[in-house]
């Protein structure tokens, strides 16, 4: 083979290996780095009708790496191996990339577009802030961004998927979003979860539901009407569940209990939900219809994240989200 021909034949394996190693074309690539995790499954998911399902990605030896077909950029969740949340802008034909370490999870940094450098760069700078002012700074940035894919990331993480939502600003921000973005799939879908998370605030009436528990039993509201209540969210899958259903079990115990208690497990099957409630001994109803966040029982009541809870008084209005477990005691014996 002469020099021509070997230089020829060379160069073309060169491109070859080049675009073997590049994103395939209408596809995603999501890779990335979390140093100090060996092993772990992490989450990611979509509100958008071109991805309406929930991926998992195996973490091996701090990395991962997944190419995904897609045709437009969306937003998209990535569920972390702590289960905290992140928004992200996915698009075709680019790699996304992250880098976290497992310690410092919310200094993740999401690289790879502009888009994604610029909710990178507006976490990183205000991280060290107060609840309020991360707030108030998220209401800027959608704002002056609202056209944009990263509004409405920064509206998902910052007042959809936060448990310390203002109910009037979340009004106001949603009402801009789909004046902005009417008929992007992303607002359209969020517009019912955000009226849900309102409507499912401090001194509103509890929505109607109704499903079937692990017992075979049905509930609903009415079973719960006239005596306080406490609601608690969680699934199987959530690194929180183990110490939830300790706080369950000693609410349970409690001498002179004057509430109910309703279990809601997000859980896509219910056989390690139910060997987990067997072993703890819990008594208290188990709701599970096995469809997770796209449940009509989580959905109606603004829940966008786990652990989650609800105090209700006798009157069947909501008192209270998401206590502190230690402070649960105290709060549930104040219901009235």
């Amino acid at each position: 083979m002469g020099k021509k021909h070997l230089y020829i034949f060379l160069s073309g394996i060169i491109t070859l290996i080049l675009c073997s190693c590049g994103v395939p074309e209408g596809h995603v690539r999501l890779s990335g780095k979390i140093s100090q995790v060996k092993e772990a499954d992490c989450f990611i998911y979509s509100t958008d009708e071109s991805f309406s399902r929930v991926d998992t990605i195996h973490i091996s030896g701090g990395k991962f790496e997944t190419d995904i077909p897609l045709k437009k950029p969306i937003v998209m969740t990535l569920l972390l191996p702590s289960f905290s949340q992140v928004s992200f802008i996915a698009e075709p034909d680019k790699e996304i990339t992250f880098k976290a370490s497992a310690e410092k999870l919310a200094e993740i940094e999401i690289h790879g577009s502009e888009m994604n450098d610029q909710l990178t760069e507006f976490r990183l700078k205000n991280l060290q802030k107060s609840d309020r002012e991360k707030r108030l700074a998220a209401v800027q940035f959608i704002n002056d961004n609202i056209k944009s894919l990263t509004a409405i990331a920064v509206f998902r993480e910052y007042f959809l998927e936060n448990k310390d939502v203002n109910p009037i600003q979340a009004q106001e921000l949603i009402e801009k979003l789909q004046n902005a973005q009417g008929k992007n799939h992303a607002v359209k879908t969020m517009v019912p979860l955000a009226e849900a998370r309102i409507a499912g605030s401090e001194g509103m009436t509890i929505p109607e539901f109704a499903g079937e528990t692990l017992d075979g039993n049905i509930v609903s509201k009415d079973n719960f009407a006239g005596k306080p209540a406490l609601f608690y969210f969680t699934a199987s899958w959530s690194n929180h569940f183990v110490s939830t259903l300790k706080t369950i079990r000693n609410l349970e115990r409690m001498p002179d209990r004057n509430f109910n208690i309703l279990v809601i497990a997000l859980d896509y099957d219910t056989r390690t939900l139910q060997q987990h409630v067997e072993r703890d001994s819990i008594v208290s109803p188990v709701l599970c219809d096995q469809m997770a966040f796209d449940s009509p029982n989580v959905r109606n009541f603004g829940i966008t994240y786990v652990p989650g809870n609800i105090l209700i008084g006798s009157n069947g209005r909501i008192v209270e989200r998401d206590v502190d477990d230690a402070k649960l005691p105290d709060r549930l014996k104040q219901l009235k």
